[in-house]
């Protein structure tokens, strides 16, 4: 008798777990999945430099042109000082993988520019999606050169990552 209650309360026991997790299953909500689109994210431009972008209005080159992912989205034919921050906002859509910052800078006009100076120049691209910095590059021209002219390659993160701080 002692074996016959043995096994009917197992079988009482193992089927009541397997109750519980069944029903406790089919109450539990299905995790929340967030999908980031990489376009939703706030990318920007943080651009230093260490010196003063010129236009050359003879030659028709602008003092500081920057093209991001192919599209023109900062171009000045205007004098920037040295002190002035640039920060390029509401940037096109990424592709997922490679993708460039293309850059140029003008440092002064060809007529009053001493080609002997042996002085090089940098310019800083700092490129971040939130708060969160991607790519940091400096850039430097050749002694005597008049323009900063180059290309910033970066991965652009996958599809469903989210960054870090994102308060924008």
């Amino acid at each position: 008798m002692r074996v016959v209650v043995a096994i009917l309360l197992s079988l009482f026991f193992i089927g009541g777990t397997w109750a519980y997790t069944r029903f406790a299953d089919s109450v539990r909500p299905e995790p929340v999945v967030i999908q980031a689109k990489l376009d939703e994210a706030a990318w920007r431009i943080v651009v230093t430099r260490t010196f003063d972008c010129v236009p050359d209005t003879d030659n028709d080159i602008a003092a500081l042109s920057v093209r991001f992912v192919g599209q023109e989205v900062f171009q000045t034919d205007e004098t920037i000082a040295i002190n002035t921050g640039i920060e390029i906002k509401d940037l096109p859509s990424v592709q997922q993988g490679r993708n460039e910052i293309y850059l140029i800078a003008n440092l002064a006009r060809l007529d009053d520019y001493d080609f002997d100076t042996e002085q090089t120049r940098a310019i800083r691209v700092q490129l971040f999606r939130g708060y969160e910095l991607l790519k940091d590059a400096t850039l430097w021209s050749e002694p005597g050169a008049t323009s900063i002219e180059e290309a910033v390659l970066f991965e652009a993160p996958m599809e469903n990552s989210v960054p870090d701080h994102q308060h924008e």
